[in-house]
């Protein structure tokens, strides 16, 4: 997995909450569920979850989004490769990959 931003600018999360995150074997990247806030629409609106990556502590990407799912799950498996796991979903967002330059 590499992790990029081409266009120069960090992105921000939505207000929401943390429900999961992963540290990268070998430590230096991290993955995290982001639920983000409906923002009022509540019953009327599918629950988005967002799964995040993260190296250091300014370089942040959102990699997936999904809605209309039961949840998602994360995991490392080796210091490049994370498996998102979801049953039935509405995938709304997807990068296959993330390139860091220091």
């Amino acid at each position: 997995m590499f992790l990029t931003n081409c266009n120069g600018r960090i992105e921000k999360l939505p207000k929401g909450r943390e429900i999961s995150v992963q540290t990268a074997p070998g430590g230096l990247s991290k993955a995290f569920v982001w639920l983000p806030e409906l923002g009022g629409l509540g019953a009327t609106v599918s629950q988005p979850y967002q799964v995040w990556l993260q190296k250091g502590e300014r370089q942040k990407v959102l990699i997936f989004e999904a809605d209309k799912t039961d949840g998602v799950r994360i995991a490392w498996k080796s210091p490049r490769e994370l498996e998102i796991c979801y049953g039935q979903a509405q995938i709304t967002h997807f990068v296959n990959f993330f390139v860091v330059a220091e």
